[in-house]
């Protein structure tokens, strides 16, 4: 799971799950665990995206989740498996 404080766009959730963005946001439309299964981490390339709750509540969690560090956005695979790794949470496989 991605950890606080960072978001992932839907492109590159999507490259990390074999299908476009487009499904990534339908996955992330249908989800009904808000919290528990952090959909709000997931982000447009150029902005916020939508979310169910209205954007400004997607702002308003990803602003305390990011405290003073800010938020920081993962645009790539490779940067995604980077941050798992040096937050501890890469998945044993």
């Amino acid at each position: 799971m991605l950890p606080p404080g960072y978001a992932v766009t839907y492109s590159t959730l999507a490259r990390l799950v074999g299908t476009s963005p487009r499904a990534v946001g339908a996955w992330m439309r249908a989800n009904k665990w808000l919290i528990v299964v952090p959909c709000h981490r997931v982000v447009a390339s150029r902005g916020l995206g939508g979310f169910s709750r209205g954007v400004e509540f997607k702002k308003r969690l990803l602003e305390l989740e990011a405290g003073k560090r800010g938020l920081r956005v993962i645009r790539s695979v490779e940067e995604f498996w980077k941050v798992l790794e040096l937050e501890g949470r890469a998945v044993e496989g």
